[in-house]
């Protein structure tokens, strides 16, 4: 499947991921309802499959043995990555990988240490790169961006939320999220001020667990499409965002966009992405603080109107051309100074792929 706006470019890419990354168009959700932890990935394959890097021909689902390869870009493990990343080696072909949380520490570091680059969204990845054996001179900056045109104020529906002070948790409801954190905050927040009311978009183990402590005071969205999902955002009255998760924080940069004020912890990729007091609002892990926060912020409407338009121009950065021309920069520091892979290189590499497809 190449992007064909980029047919005449002479870098092929085969980018590489799991079964669940490489899903169809049409059948993939936005990675914030799925219930397991995997951070942007799908969302930032289908915004490749649509915008494609300019200078480079991608191929999101290599299997033909003919296909030419000059770069690999893992983006997932299993099978396919393993079987990719052994043909690279064996035929000068350079990797770039990407860091992903739910990728299991030994596959990760074999992954690691057979490329040439490694994409990192954060200052808290690097650490965990550096940590796994990774040296800060093979890791690039790539922050998957977030769908400006989706993700805006005029998406307001009040038909999608309760009435109330809604506050808004999304992303697959784990632990990582926070669950027991928001609970105990909300039940704070709540007893202060009855209006307060919490709505969840998004499925997973602890939706139940925050059910049974919040009750009737706690709406369940479930999974949304990207466009309901859109809607909810630009509804809600805070976002707030109670886990350390890299691969949560894409909703910080959704809610930015949608107009939404955003209270999170002030640590993580969470504490990269806001200016405290600005862009949104960071406070201690902590369900006294975060509650006081909640309540405060439900009495202060002028501070979150602030806080909703610092983040609109925040996310301006974060848009998805921003992202693609990272993109495109790392793909050129992981070719710098290679020869052309030969013929018989591509080829051997295409029938790798195709075999563990």
């Amino acid at each position: 499947m190449t992007d064909q706006r980029t047919r005449g470019a002479t870098v092929r890419v085969a980018v590489i991921g799991d079964s669940a990354a490489q899903s169809p168009p049409g059948t993939a959700r936005t990675e914030i309802t799925e219930p397991a932890p995997t951070g942007w990935l799908p969302g930032a394959l289908i915004q490749l499959r649509e915008r494609g890097v300019p200078g480079y021909t991608l191929d999101l689902a290599p299997t033909s043995a003919e296909f030419r390869y000059d770069l690999v870009h893992v983006v997932g493990h299993g099978a396919a990555a393993d079987a990719a990343v052994r043909a690279a080696q064996t035929t000068g072909v350079p990797v770039v990988t990407g860091y992903r949380e739910d990728t299991p520490a030994d596959t990760a570091a074999a992954l690691h240490a057979a490329s040439r680059l490694v994409l990192s969204p954060s200052r808290g990845a690097d650490l965990a790169l550096e940590l796994q054996g990774v040296s800060p001179q093979r890791i690039a900056r790539w922050v998957p961006g977030v769908d400006l045109k989706r993700f805006h104020p005029a998406r307001y529906a009040p038909e999608v939320l309760p009435e109330g002070f809604t506050i808004l948790c999304a992303g697959p409801v784990t632990r990582a999220l926070g669950v027991d954190l928001l609970a105990d905050a909300f039940l704070i927040a709540h007893d202060r001020d009855p209006r307060i009311r919490l709505a969840l978009a998004g499925a997973g183990p602890g939706v139940d667990r925050i059910c049974a402590r919040i009750g009737a005071a706690a709406t369940v969205l479930g999974a949304l499409d990207p466009d309901r999902l859109a809607a909810v955002y630009a509804t809600a009255d805070l976002l707030v965002f109670p886990g350390t998760s890299e691969a949560h924080a894409h909703v910080i940069l959704e809610a930015q966009a949608s107009g939404l004020p955003v209270l999170a912890l002030d640590t993580g990729s969470a504490a990269e992405l806001i200016e405290n007091g600005r862009s949104g609002c960071l406070v201690a892990p902590d369900p006294e603080v975060l509650g006081s926060a909640i309540s405060g912020l439900a009495r202060r409407e002028a501070l979150r109107d602030r806080l909703a338009t610092g983040g609109l121009i925040a996310v301006r950065q974060r848009s998805w051309e921003h992202s693609i021309a990272q993109l495109a920069e790392a793909y050129g520091r992981a070719l710098t100074g290679l020869a052309p892979p030969t013929e018989g290189t591509h080829t051997a590499l295409g029938a790798e792929v195709a075999r563990a497809a």
